[in-house]
């Protein structure tokens, strides 16, 4: 998926102006662009006469209905994961990701900010990392907003996420010493880029694309970002990995156990492979590493999987939990077909994916090559989710 997800710091610092503008801006340049908010609230406030709701706006910038752009409207002006209870409707995440439009580019726009809750076990962070786009900041400029901005930007790195920017707005025609300092304090002290955007008379189309023409769209778009989810389970959490994850999964390498089934990494390859796949966490602890291949083809609709487990969590239905968690996603996602390839003779491991239902289909010759330098070989193992191929 390409595009980019707007939260801010607080609830009324812009959000919406912001992308509404990046999908105007983008739409006027030709791109196929979709807006997504998972949920609107406080529709009983009264509307304000000189600007649409949010996903009216949202809609208008894009050139498609409100209905297309927020799959959950609610009266009461209260965070999400309430409004959804007070209406009986409780949000799904998975349900919320595939409702995201598909397109070229999509616009995403979360609910107050990263760390409001959308459901009572996931948060707008957790839908930003399950989307996988590179995030844009809107803040203030005025007092507080540094603080306020420095925690989001944590916030976000801590999941995994790739910022792309902070944009404050409203920035005055005249910015004062205080809002100037702010722009460059978040700038240094965020290792972040630093834009702004004008105050707007009204939220029309045109207006939106002009001030968004002078955001740095296709820089944004390029932010290196993780397209791996965040999952929690009931004792798993997988998370994307990171190369400050490389010295505990050198330490799983080097356990006999796992080491006999996996090529001897370096630190330095593990840390630059790291962020390729997912921290298997336990208990607050890396406990393993799960590599994921998605296939980009909906034609072609396949997910494989290759993972290793600490040593002491061997047996105990940890690493079933993990896939089950993946297949879970993944499905939800559109796919339909997971494979794994563990070692023909590695009977551990092919009775755990045995437990998630995976079935052996054929024998990979000469598939790996084994610590004392023999080539063995591989066993392909697939799991079929049946479902209706999508509509034409």
């Amino acid at each position: 998926m390409r595009g980019l997800f707007v939260t801010g710091t607080d609830t009324g610092v812009g959000k919406t102006v912001v992308a509404g503008a990046i999908a105007a801006a983008l739409r006027a340049r030709g791109e196929d662009v979709a807006a997504f908010k998972p949920a609107v609230t406080g529709l009983d406030d009264p509307p304000d006469p000189d600007w649409p709701r949010d996903h009216e706006l949202l809609a208008a910038a894009a050139g498609t209905s409100s209905d297309a752009v927020a799959p959950h409207t609610f009266g009461p002006p209260v965070s999400p994961h309430l409004a959804a209870a007070l209406a009986g409707t409780p949000l799904d995440l998975d349900a919320l990701v595939a409702a995201v439009p598909p397109a070229g580019v999509v616009v995403a726009e979360g609910v107050g900010g990263l760390l409001v809750p959308l459901t009572e076990e996931h948060s707008v962070r957790d839908l930003a990392a399950a989307l996988g786009l590179p995030l844009v900041v809107a803040a203030r400029p005025g007092l507080g907003t540094i603080n306020h901005t420095l925690l989001t930007l944590e916030a976000a790195r801590a999941a995994g996420l790739a910022v792309a920017g902070v944009v404050l707005t409203p920035w005055p025609e005249q910015p004062d010493v205080m809002e100037r300092s702010n722009a460059e304090t978040i700038a240094r002290l965020g290792d972040v880029e630093v834009t702004t955007l004008p105050r707007l008379a009204a939220g029309t189309p045109e207006l939106l694309a002009r001030a968004g023409g002078a955001l740095p769209l296709d820089r944004w778009l390029e932010t290196a970002t993780s397209a791996l989810p965040t999952l929690r389970g009931e004792r798993v959490l997988l998370r994307p990995a990171t190369p400050d994850d490389a010295p505990a999964l050198a330490g799983i390498l080097a356990e006999p156990e796992v080491a006999a089934w996996w090529p001897r990494f370096d630190l330095a390859r593990i840390r630059a492979e790291a962020r390729e796949g997912l921290a298997i966490v336990v208990e607050d602890a890396v406990a393993g590493w799960v590599l994921v291949s998605e296939e980009a083809d909906p034609e072609y609709p396949q997910v494989a999987f290759d993972l290793f487990l600490t040593t002491r969590l061997h047996g105990r239905g940890y690493a079933t939990e993990a896939l089950r968690l993946l297949i879970r996603h993944y499905a939800g996602r559109g796919h339909h077909c997971f494979t794994i390839d563990p070692s023909a003779a590695n009977e551990r491991a092919i009775r755990a994916y045995r437990a998630v239902g995976f079935e052996p289909v054929g024998i990979l010759r000469s598939h790996e090559l084994a610590p004392d330098g023999t080539w063995r070989d591989g066993l392909l193992m697939d799991l079929v989710v049946h479902s209706p191929p999508p509509a034409a």
